[in-house]
């Protein structure tokens, strides 16, 4: 069980470090990675305990701890850097190339809109549709 918890921990700092190189996941989306991530180290640490003298069970739990921790402030300095989301109304009707080339000058935008709404028909988007994007 502890393989597959430093497994999955190391799994969760990979796909942060990635994130921070190059955005995809919306912050709940990084809250749920790291969240997942900390329950089953968590886990791990109760097990550990429970089997374990305190000094023995030391040994094992402090780098789990550790590793708990850097996902989590890993997961935070991402949140952090990003661009608050917000709530913008279309003034005109289009598709969702066409709303991250006017709200960001980049319509290879488009799929991290999508992402942030959940949208029946991205490609037919009315003026007045209120989506959520990055202020930047």
């Amino acid at each position: 069980e502890l393989s597959a918890t430093t497994r999955s921990g190391t799994d969760a700092a990979s796909l942060l470090a990635s994130e921070a190189a190059a955005p995809t996941l919306s912050p709940a989306e990084i809250e749920t990675v790291a969240s997942a991530a900390r329950d089953e180290i968590n886990a791990a640490i109760a097990a550990v305990r429970a089997a374990l003298p305190l000094e023995k069970a030391r040994a094992i739990t402090e780098p789990l701890k550790d590793l708990a921790l850097a996902l989590q402030k890993a997961a935070l300095a991402i949140i952090e850097r990003r661009p608050p989301l917000i709530y913008r109304t279309l003034h005109i009707a289009g598709n969702l190339r066409l709303i991250a080339h006017l709200w960001y000058g980049d319509h290879t935008r488009a799929p991290e809109l999508a992402r942030l709404n959940n949208l029946r028909l991205p490609n037919a988007l009315s003026k007045g549709d209120v989506l959520r994007g990055y202020a930047q």
